[in-house]
């Protein structure tokens, strides 16, 4: 048994301010997966040691209700914005100011093609649900962003942000994000698969293979990553967020260079090496091979990202998060301009081509007019405005 004298003074001294305010840091709680029964701005602490007294006190190890360490707020009641707030705040004030480019594109491009949707001028086909998709995951990073600035500055001063609506919006998220990106792939295998020497049924087989591969996988990373937002598993969500940004940057280099190659193969394009991106001209496998590139680029970074955030100290873990959803924006940002060219025609866009690099062969071309909707706004299409 530990005896008052024993006890250290300072740590004595905290769980007696404790017993003065008992909503105060420092609160014991049963610490639970999925539940906060702490005050707000606070949250269980699992297994940090506090002093209960009787007649003797004894030292032990209980949970207790702290700050959120990631957003560095202090007090008795965690309603203290300190340095380490602000230093957050700049962070995803930038973030969200470098946001703001990739939505103001969304928005340009979707208004007029939503326009002429609703005149019955163009279908709604692969092309324009990508957009929409991709719009739609911009504007909630541009949320998350705002919800992290309100929390870190406690103007969410109960932080309802954090609590109840960051898992949701994590999972929204993926459901839009996910096949908005996966959706290009497909525009591009069913490209290369009416290049192939495939029937009609065989194309249509394969088409569905693919569309309930892209649905499953969306609504299986929404779910799971919902829940573990919900569930406070951060860092199980950064894991599964590793293995989902490595797939798909893989996914993306390997399907544009076999794209890029098969235009070159069939049609008058080039085939673009790695350095494609960093082409000034214009032909279809450039534009293949640098949204491929592009997409990579952004996923490979997030793996570096996300490894910053789980363990960089702080602040710098914020960097990390304010990283990821900009690499996530920069993503959308690249489908949407791809999305741009093959709505060029509606768009009434001027795209000048390289020389040479107009046509395709028939069966290409039938097969991207086809993605297209007739003519009428394909993402895939390589013929030139006119």
């Amino acid at each position: 048994m530990a005896t008052n004298t024993s006890v250290d003074d300072d740590l004595y001294d905290f769980y007696t301010a404790y017993l003065d305010n008992p909503d105060a840091v420092g609160m014991p709680c049963e610490f639970g997966v999925g539940t906060n029964p702490c005050p707000p701005r606070m949250y269980c602490d699992h297994a940090e040691s506090i002093y209960e007294c009787g007649d003797d006190c004894e030292a032990h190890q209980v949970d207790r209700c702290t700050c959120w360490e990631f957003y560095g707020h202090e007090g008795d009641m965690c309603d203290q914005v300190t340095g380490r707030s602000c230093v957050i705040t700049v962070f995803f004030v930038i973030g969200s100011l470098v946001g703001l480019v990739p939505l103001y594109w969304h928005i340009k491009t979707v208004v007029p093609i939503l326009t002429k949707v609703v005149k019955r001028q163009l279908k709604v086909n692969i092309a324009v649900t990508t957009l929409l998709l991709s719009t739609i995951a911009a504007v909630i990073v541009t949320v998350i962003m705002a919800g992290y600035i309100i929390t870190a500055l406690l103007i969410d001063f109960e932080m309802s942000f954090e609590r109840y609506m960051f898992g949701p919006l994590l999972g929204a998220l993926s459901i839009f994000a996910g096949p908005a990106t996966l959706l290009v792939c497909t525009m591009w295998i069913d490209v290369a698969s009416a290049s192939m020497k495939k029937t009609k049924a065989q194309r249509a087989a394969t088409k569905k293979k693919v569309d309930c591969a892209v649905i499953g996988f969306s609504v299986v990373a929404a779910l799971v990553l919902c829940t573990l937002g919900l569930l406070e598993m951060r860092s199980a969500a950064s894991a599964f967020n590793l293995i989902i940004f490595f797939g798909i940057g893989i996914l993306y280099m390997h399907g544009g260079r076999k794209l890029s190659n098969m235009l070159a193969a069939e049609g008058k394009s080039t085939a673009e090496g790695w350095c494609g991106t960093f082409k000034t001209g214009t032909t279809p496998g450039m534009i293949v091979v640098n949204t491929a590139i592009n997409v990579s680029l952004c996923c490979f970074s997030n793996i570096f990202f996300t490894l910053v955030f789980i363990f960089a100290p702080r602040p710098i873990d914020a960097f990390g998060v304010t990283m990821i959803l900009v690499m996530i924006d920069l993503c959308l940002l690249v489908i949407c301009l791809y999305l741009r060219f093959g709505l060029r025609k509606v768009l009434k866009i001027e795209f000048p081509m390289e020389k040479g690099s107009e046509t395709t062969s028939l069966q290409t071309q039938k097969s991207l007019t086809k993605t297209s909707s007739n003519d009428e706004g394909g993402t895939a299409k390589v013929t030139p405005a006119k």
